[in-house]
């Protein structure tokens, strides 16, 4: 937060510090649209990766093939971090509510818009450091999920037989 003694001598009038709340409150909001796109995108994964296990072990006969198996944990490591990923929040309002900050009523116009200001850099802040955990672990589940995919089609057309012997 700047100094607010000093506020006046950097010309900053009240109207613009408006214009300043309102592009970082947009700022927010787009912010926050990302962490929901993020949140549809792992939810249609997960319900992918749901199916894909379901018919995966429908699918298996009794009878589970190494490739298969390897196909089916991925999938249900898959479904585990899409559940993390969804369930991650990091998520600050955009302004403080009057029993979280009540020294709110205490300031005059110029020192409360400097304050809220000052709130939504924060929550801007704290909802991006979600947001690179959730893409990043979005990332790591797609990959998962893709992979064991093909791992689990290729386990149903090819057969591999491991066999143990000791001389």
């Amino acid at each position: 937060m700047p100094n607010l003694a000093n506020s006046s001598s950097e010309h900053i009038s009240k109207d613009m510090l408006v214009v300043w709340y309102e592009a970082l409150l947009n700022r927010y909001n787009t912010v926050k649209e990302s962490t929901n796109a993020i949140d549809n995108k792992t939810s249609i994964i997960l319900a992918a990766a749901v199916a894909v296990l379901i018919f995966g072990v429908s699918g298996s006969n009794g009878s589970m093939q190494p490739l298969s198996l390897c196909g089916l944990c991925g999938v249900a490591i898959s479904i585990l971090l899409s559940l993390v990923n969804i369930n991650l929040k990091e998520t600050p309002a955009e302004v403080n509510s009057s029993e979280d900050r009540p020294d709110y009523y205490h300031k005059n116009d110029e020192q409360f818009i400097w304050q809220l200001i000052s709130d939504l850099e924060n929550a801007i802040a704290l909802i991006s450091i979600a947001n690179r955990k959730k893409a990043t672990l979005y990332r790591w589940l797609t990959g998962i999920f893709a992979i064991s995919s093909v791992i689990l089609l290729v386990g149903s057309y090819i057969q591999i037989e491991i066999t143990f012997s000791i001389k």
